[in-house]
């Protein structure tokens, strides 16, 4: 399972925050949304949760996380300033 977290810069020169959980099945993605706290700290789901396939650049680090099998992924999304 792996946590990324990503930023933007908003038209309001800000950051919102988004973390994308993977895991191997949705009730893994749900526990680490949980365990993390990250409802209490105002993420919410950006898009539905579902099976992803992953490609990465040759020799990418995170290769050795990722196998070539889909796994299921869900990205959460918070305002700036929330």
């Amino acid at each position: 399972m792996s946590t990324h977290t990503h930023r933007t810069r908003s038209h309001r020169n800000e950051s919102d925050e988004f973390i994308t959980i993977i895991g191997q099945d949705a009730e893994e993605v749900s526990r680490v949304y949980a365990k993390d706290g990250l409802a209490a700290k105002g993420f919410s789901i950006l898009h539905r949760m579902g099976r992803h396939s992953f490609r990465l650049p040759e020799g990418s680090p995170l290769a050795a996380h990722l196998g070539p099998e889909p796994m299921v992924a869900a990205t959460y999304m918070r305002r700036a300033g929330s």
